[in-house]
């Protein structure tokens, strides 16, 4: 085997990394859209700005499909989403809980508090 072979990936290998990657954006991707959905339905005056903007970008849409530009053009609905990794616990084996005791503007947390 020369050089170049062997950096190759071999078949089972390329299978394992796709396999990977479907199975990971899943359960991310169903998860995000699970809490955005939720954040959305929980604050009806936020669901109308973004509601909004999007249908502001719709207006001016002529149907080749969104370009970077539209999408980079919605300030409010990336700050829901932002917001939204911010709050919710996308991967389950990551804590939103204090690692340590703090006080932030005023307020005392203990560790494993939220």
């Amino acid at each position: 085997m020369d050089k170049e072979d062997e950096e190759k990936l071999t078949d089972k290998q390329l299978k394992d990394n796709i396999l990977t990657l479907l199975v990971t954006g899943h359960d991310t991707t169903t998860a995000a859209l699970t809490w955005l959905i939720m954040f959305l339905g929980e604050n009806p005056d936020v669901l109308q700005n973004f509601r909004e903007e999007h249908m502001d970008i719709q207006s001016s849409y002529d149907g080749t499909g969104l370009t970077w530009a539209e999408v980079n053009n919605m300030p409010y609905t990336i700050k829901v989403i932002n917001e939204t990794l911010r709050r919710a616990t996308i991967r389950p084996w990551f804590s939103r809980k204090a690692a340590q005791d703090f006080k932030i503007d005023g307020q005392d947390l203990q560790k494993r508090e939220f």
